[in-house]
């Protein structure tokens, strides 16, 4: 048996998945953790990751590094995205977290994140699309039988797409219709077989699925497997882009500090799904450190 944890460092969230793994390669779970600190607030403007939010993430992986003493961790491995990869302080920062943490964390590719996101997400063998949207880029894995064959990431994420794009509540059609226009132009379009199963990561897809059951953002397990249609998600799109700062942060499911950039997450969403002719979408809630997990697994059996 042996426990290990995985960090992903996003551009919104920091999360972490404690596992116990059998020889054999099951896993249970003993802790799943989701803190949004907002490491890239800014980042698009000024090339860097301010302060604090390097002490936000500091703090978090604090947290974190005791829950790992607490269910005795025999291994810490962790990924850091697109705020890192892209900053100009990124490896200070990278370096900071590391000693915080006390464990290996890797600033891994765009690519290497939507590979690792899709093995971390597809529960079965057939053909699956797993799209996941952050915070600063968005990710779309193609593969068959739990084997990606074709992998995109893209620059485009809903703190990034909020920032520059849709910072006033309501959102304006004018602007509404320039982030359409900037979203059709950063993702690349594929022919995707119409069997394809396409599975939703990440915070949006998650927190959309939260809303539409009407119930607290706490309560997450509710998401797993949740079903979005796409005529639902246009509706979602549209009631979350003409609400008000108030209206956004009275909605039961929405974590106070994603509601900001929550239309601009859920526009995305409804974009990608209509680009690729994608009508509903099964929403997962592992991902990227689930994958990260299995990686780590892995590498330690094999020596």
């Amino acid at each position: 048996m042996m426990r290990i944890a995985s960090v992903d460092i996003g551009t919104n969230t920091l999360l972490m998945t404690i596992a116990e793994f059998t020889d054999g390669g099951s896993f249970t779970v003993l802790h799943d953790a989701h803190t949004i600190v907002r490491l890239g607030e800014n980042l698009a403007s000024t090339g860097r990751i301010g302060e604090p939010a390097i002490e936000r993430a500091r703090a978090c992986l604090s947290d974190y590094d005791r829950l790992c003493a607490e269910h005795h961790v025999d291994l810490r491995v962790g990924v850091a995205t697109s705020a890192v990869r892209t900053a100009q302080n990124g490896s200070e920062v990278l370096n900071a977290m590391r000693s915080t943490f006390r464990g290996s964390i890797q600033c891994i590719s765009g690519l290497e994140e939507a590979e690792l996101t899709f093995i971390g997400s597809v529960p079965d063998n057939g053909s699956h699309a797993v799209l996941d949207i952050g915070g600063g880029s968005t990710e779309i894995v193609l593969g068959v039988d739990c084997i990606a064959t074709d992998r995109s990431s893209f620059e485009i994420g809903a703190v990034v797409l909020h920032e520059q794009l849709l910072p006033a509540f309501p959102s304006t059609e004018e602007s509404i219709a320039r982030a359409c226009s900037y979203i059709a132009e950063a993702i690349s379009v594929r022919s995707i077989p119409s069997h394809t199963s396409w599975l939703g990561v990440a915070g949006t897809p998650t927190t959309l699925a939260l809303v539409s059951q009407d119930v607290e953002y706490t309560d997450v397990g509710r998401a797993q497997g949740y079903v979005l249609e796409f005529d639902h998600v246009c509706e979602l799109t549209s009631v979350l882009l003409g609400a008000t700062r108030d209206d956004l942060f009275a909605l039961r499911g929405i974590h106070p500090r994603r509601a900001d950039i929550l239309p601009s997450g859920a526009l995305i969403l409804r974009e990608v799904m209509k680009l690729h002719g994608c009508s509903r979408i099964t929403v997962s809630t592992q991902g990227l450190r689930y994958g990260v997990l299995k990686r780590a697994f892995h590498a330690v059996s094999r020596r």
